[in-house]
This record gives C-alpha cells, sequence and structure tokens, in this order.
C-alpha cells in the first residue's frame, strides 16, 4: 500500500520506486565502491558517477546524459524491446531569475532549501543529507517543464516525496503535505496518515499490520473498525457475510 513499490533481494538490496518521479536504491555497505551502472559507484563522491560502461567520464560533455544512458542499456533476448541509442543535447539549465523564483515558492521548490519555518529544516541540516542535491534536482524538473503548470507541480511533490523519504530513511518523520499543497491521494473510504503500516488490513489478512515486515510509511489506511474490502473501506462485520472470521 502507499506510493512506493518496493522490492528487496536475498542479499540485501532495496530499491523502492513511484513509478513516475523517484526511484531510491538501497546496498549493504558490503557494495561499498562496488557497484556501477547509472548510479555510479557508491563509493561516497558524487563527482565521479558519468562513468560509462566502456569506463569514459563523460562529465561535461555534451549529450552526456544519453551517453551515459545509452552506454549501460540492457540487450532483451527476447527482442520484445529495442531501445533507441540516439545522443541528444542535455537540457538546458534555468536563468537566474527562474531559480529563484521557484526557491522562494513553497508550492515548488521552496521546501527544498533551510528557513526557519521549513518543516524540512531540521533534516536538510543533518550530516548524512545532501541538501543541496535536493534542491538542484527540484529546479532542475521543475525548470524543464516550464510553461506546463500541472506537471511543475508534480515535479516538485515528486522531489520533496523523495526528500521525505530520505528523511525517513534518517529516522526523522516529516509533515509537509499541507504547506507544499501536495496531496496523498486517498480512495475507497481510506485516510491518509504520515506514517502508517503498508500493509493493509483485509477480510483474508486481518493482522496484515502486527505481521507486517515493512517500515512505516506515508500511506493510506481504513479507519479503526474497518477492512479493505472489494476496493473500500468496510465495517470487520463484512468479512462474517464473506465467510471470514475476524477476530
Amino acid at each position: 500500500n502507499g506510493n512506493f513499490m518496493r522490492i528487496e533481494t536475498d542479499f540485501g538490496l532495496v530499491v523502492e520506486n513511484d513509478g513516475q518521479w523517484t526511484a531510491v536504491i538501497k546496498v549493504p555497505t558490503d557494495f561499498e565502491n562496488a557497484t556501477e551502472g547509472l548510479c555510479g559507484n557508491n563509493d561516497g563522491d558524487a563527482e565521479n558517477d558519468m562513468l560509462t560502461k566502456e569506463g569514459n567520464d563523460v562529465t561535461g560533455m555534451n549529450g552526456s546524459q544519453s551517453v551515459l544512458a545509452n552506454s549501460w542499456q540492457v540487450h532483451d533476448p527476447d527482442g520484445q524491446y529495442i531501445c533507441q541509442k540516439e545522443v541528444v543535447d542535455d537540457i538546458a539549465d534555468c536563468d537566474t531569475e527562474l531559480k529563484t523564483e521557484l526557491s522562494k515558492d513553497n508550492h515548488l521548490c521552496g521546501l527544498s532549501l533551510i528557513t526557519n519555518t521549513n518543516p524540512f529544516k531540521t533534516c536538510l541540516a543533518h550530516p548524512q543529507m545532501n541538501a543541496q542535491a535536493f534542491a538542484d534536482n527540484c529546479i532542475f524538473d521543475v525548470c524543464v517543464w516550464r510553461g506546463n503548470e500541472k506537471v511543475m507541480k508534480e515535479a516538485a511533490c515528486g522531489t520533496l516525496s523523495a526528500l521525505a523519504l530520505q528523511c525517513k530513511n534518517l529516522g526523522l518523520t516529516i509533515d509537509w503535505r499541507d504547506m507544499a499543497d501536495c496531496p496523498y491521494n486517498c480512495s475507497g473510504g481510506q485516510v491518509y496518515t504520515v506514517s502508517g503500516s503498508p500493509c493493509t488490513v483485509t477480510c483474508k489478512n486481518p493482522d496484515a499490520v502486527t505481521e507486517c515486515g515493512l517500515p512505516n510509511a506515508e500511506t493510506c489506511v481504513c479507519p479503526t473498525g474497518t477492512v479493505f474490502h472489494n476496493g473500500v473501506c468496510q465495517n470487520k462485520s463484512v468479512c462474517e457475510i464473506q465467510g471470514e472470521v475476524f477476530v
């Protein structure tokens, strides 16, 4: 339940993806300086991550983003998916005036910067947080879609959602959506909680929350005394009607 799909492997790799704006990859400390690909070598230095599969550093090269991505394409043996390898110019940066405007707007990228009233203030100041990277990413993504207010807003909310997830990984739960005007849409009578079990209570799984092995996350939950059944929250008595026993 929630906005993210989570995949875990038996060797400790965890991938969380919202399907649109954010992908979070966690690896055990054993893999420090032992990875390769689009996310770099995991050595703690973000300045040396633009390495192609052939080992070429394309930092600063025009078209570097597509050159890097092309080099790490994985061949599909079934031939079902054919990826293009076109090299295109890197996306142009925002002008200074627009950057300033975006960074002052709390409904866009303002909350990615440290201010006294920012709910992310403590998290952004955390020694393990690369606060500038989140601010830069937000401004870059929003700027790319300038002129399309709807997608600009989606990009800003996506970046802030990723920031909140990183804060959660550092042990800090941030209630930020109202200030940023980034609603978390719940359906079927479920209600939003900034930190709840991602496992859903149903007739077939009434102990989902207590037995859930996943960490709490922002999610949608059914009100107390109800279960999620046939796409909506219903009184748990519905389980008896369906032949399930809810204790």
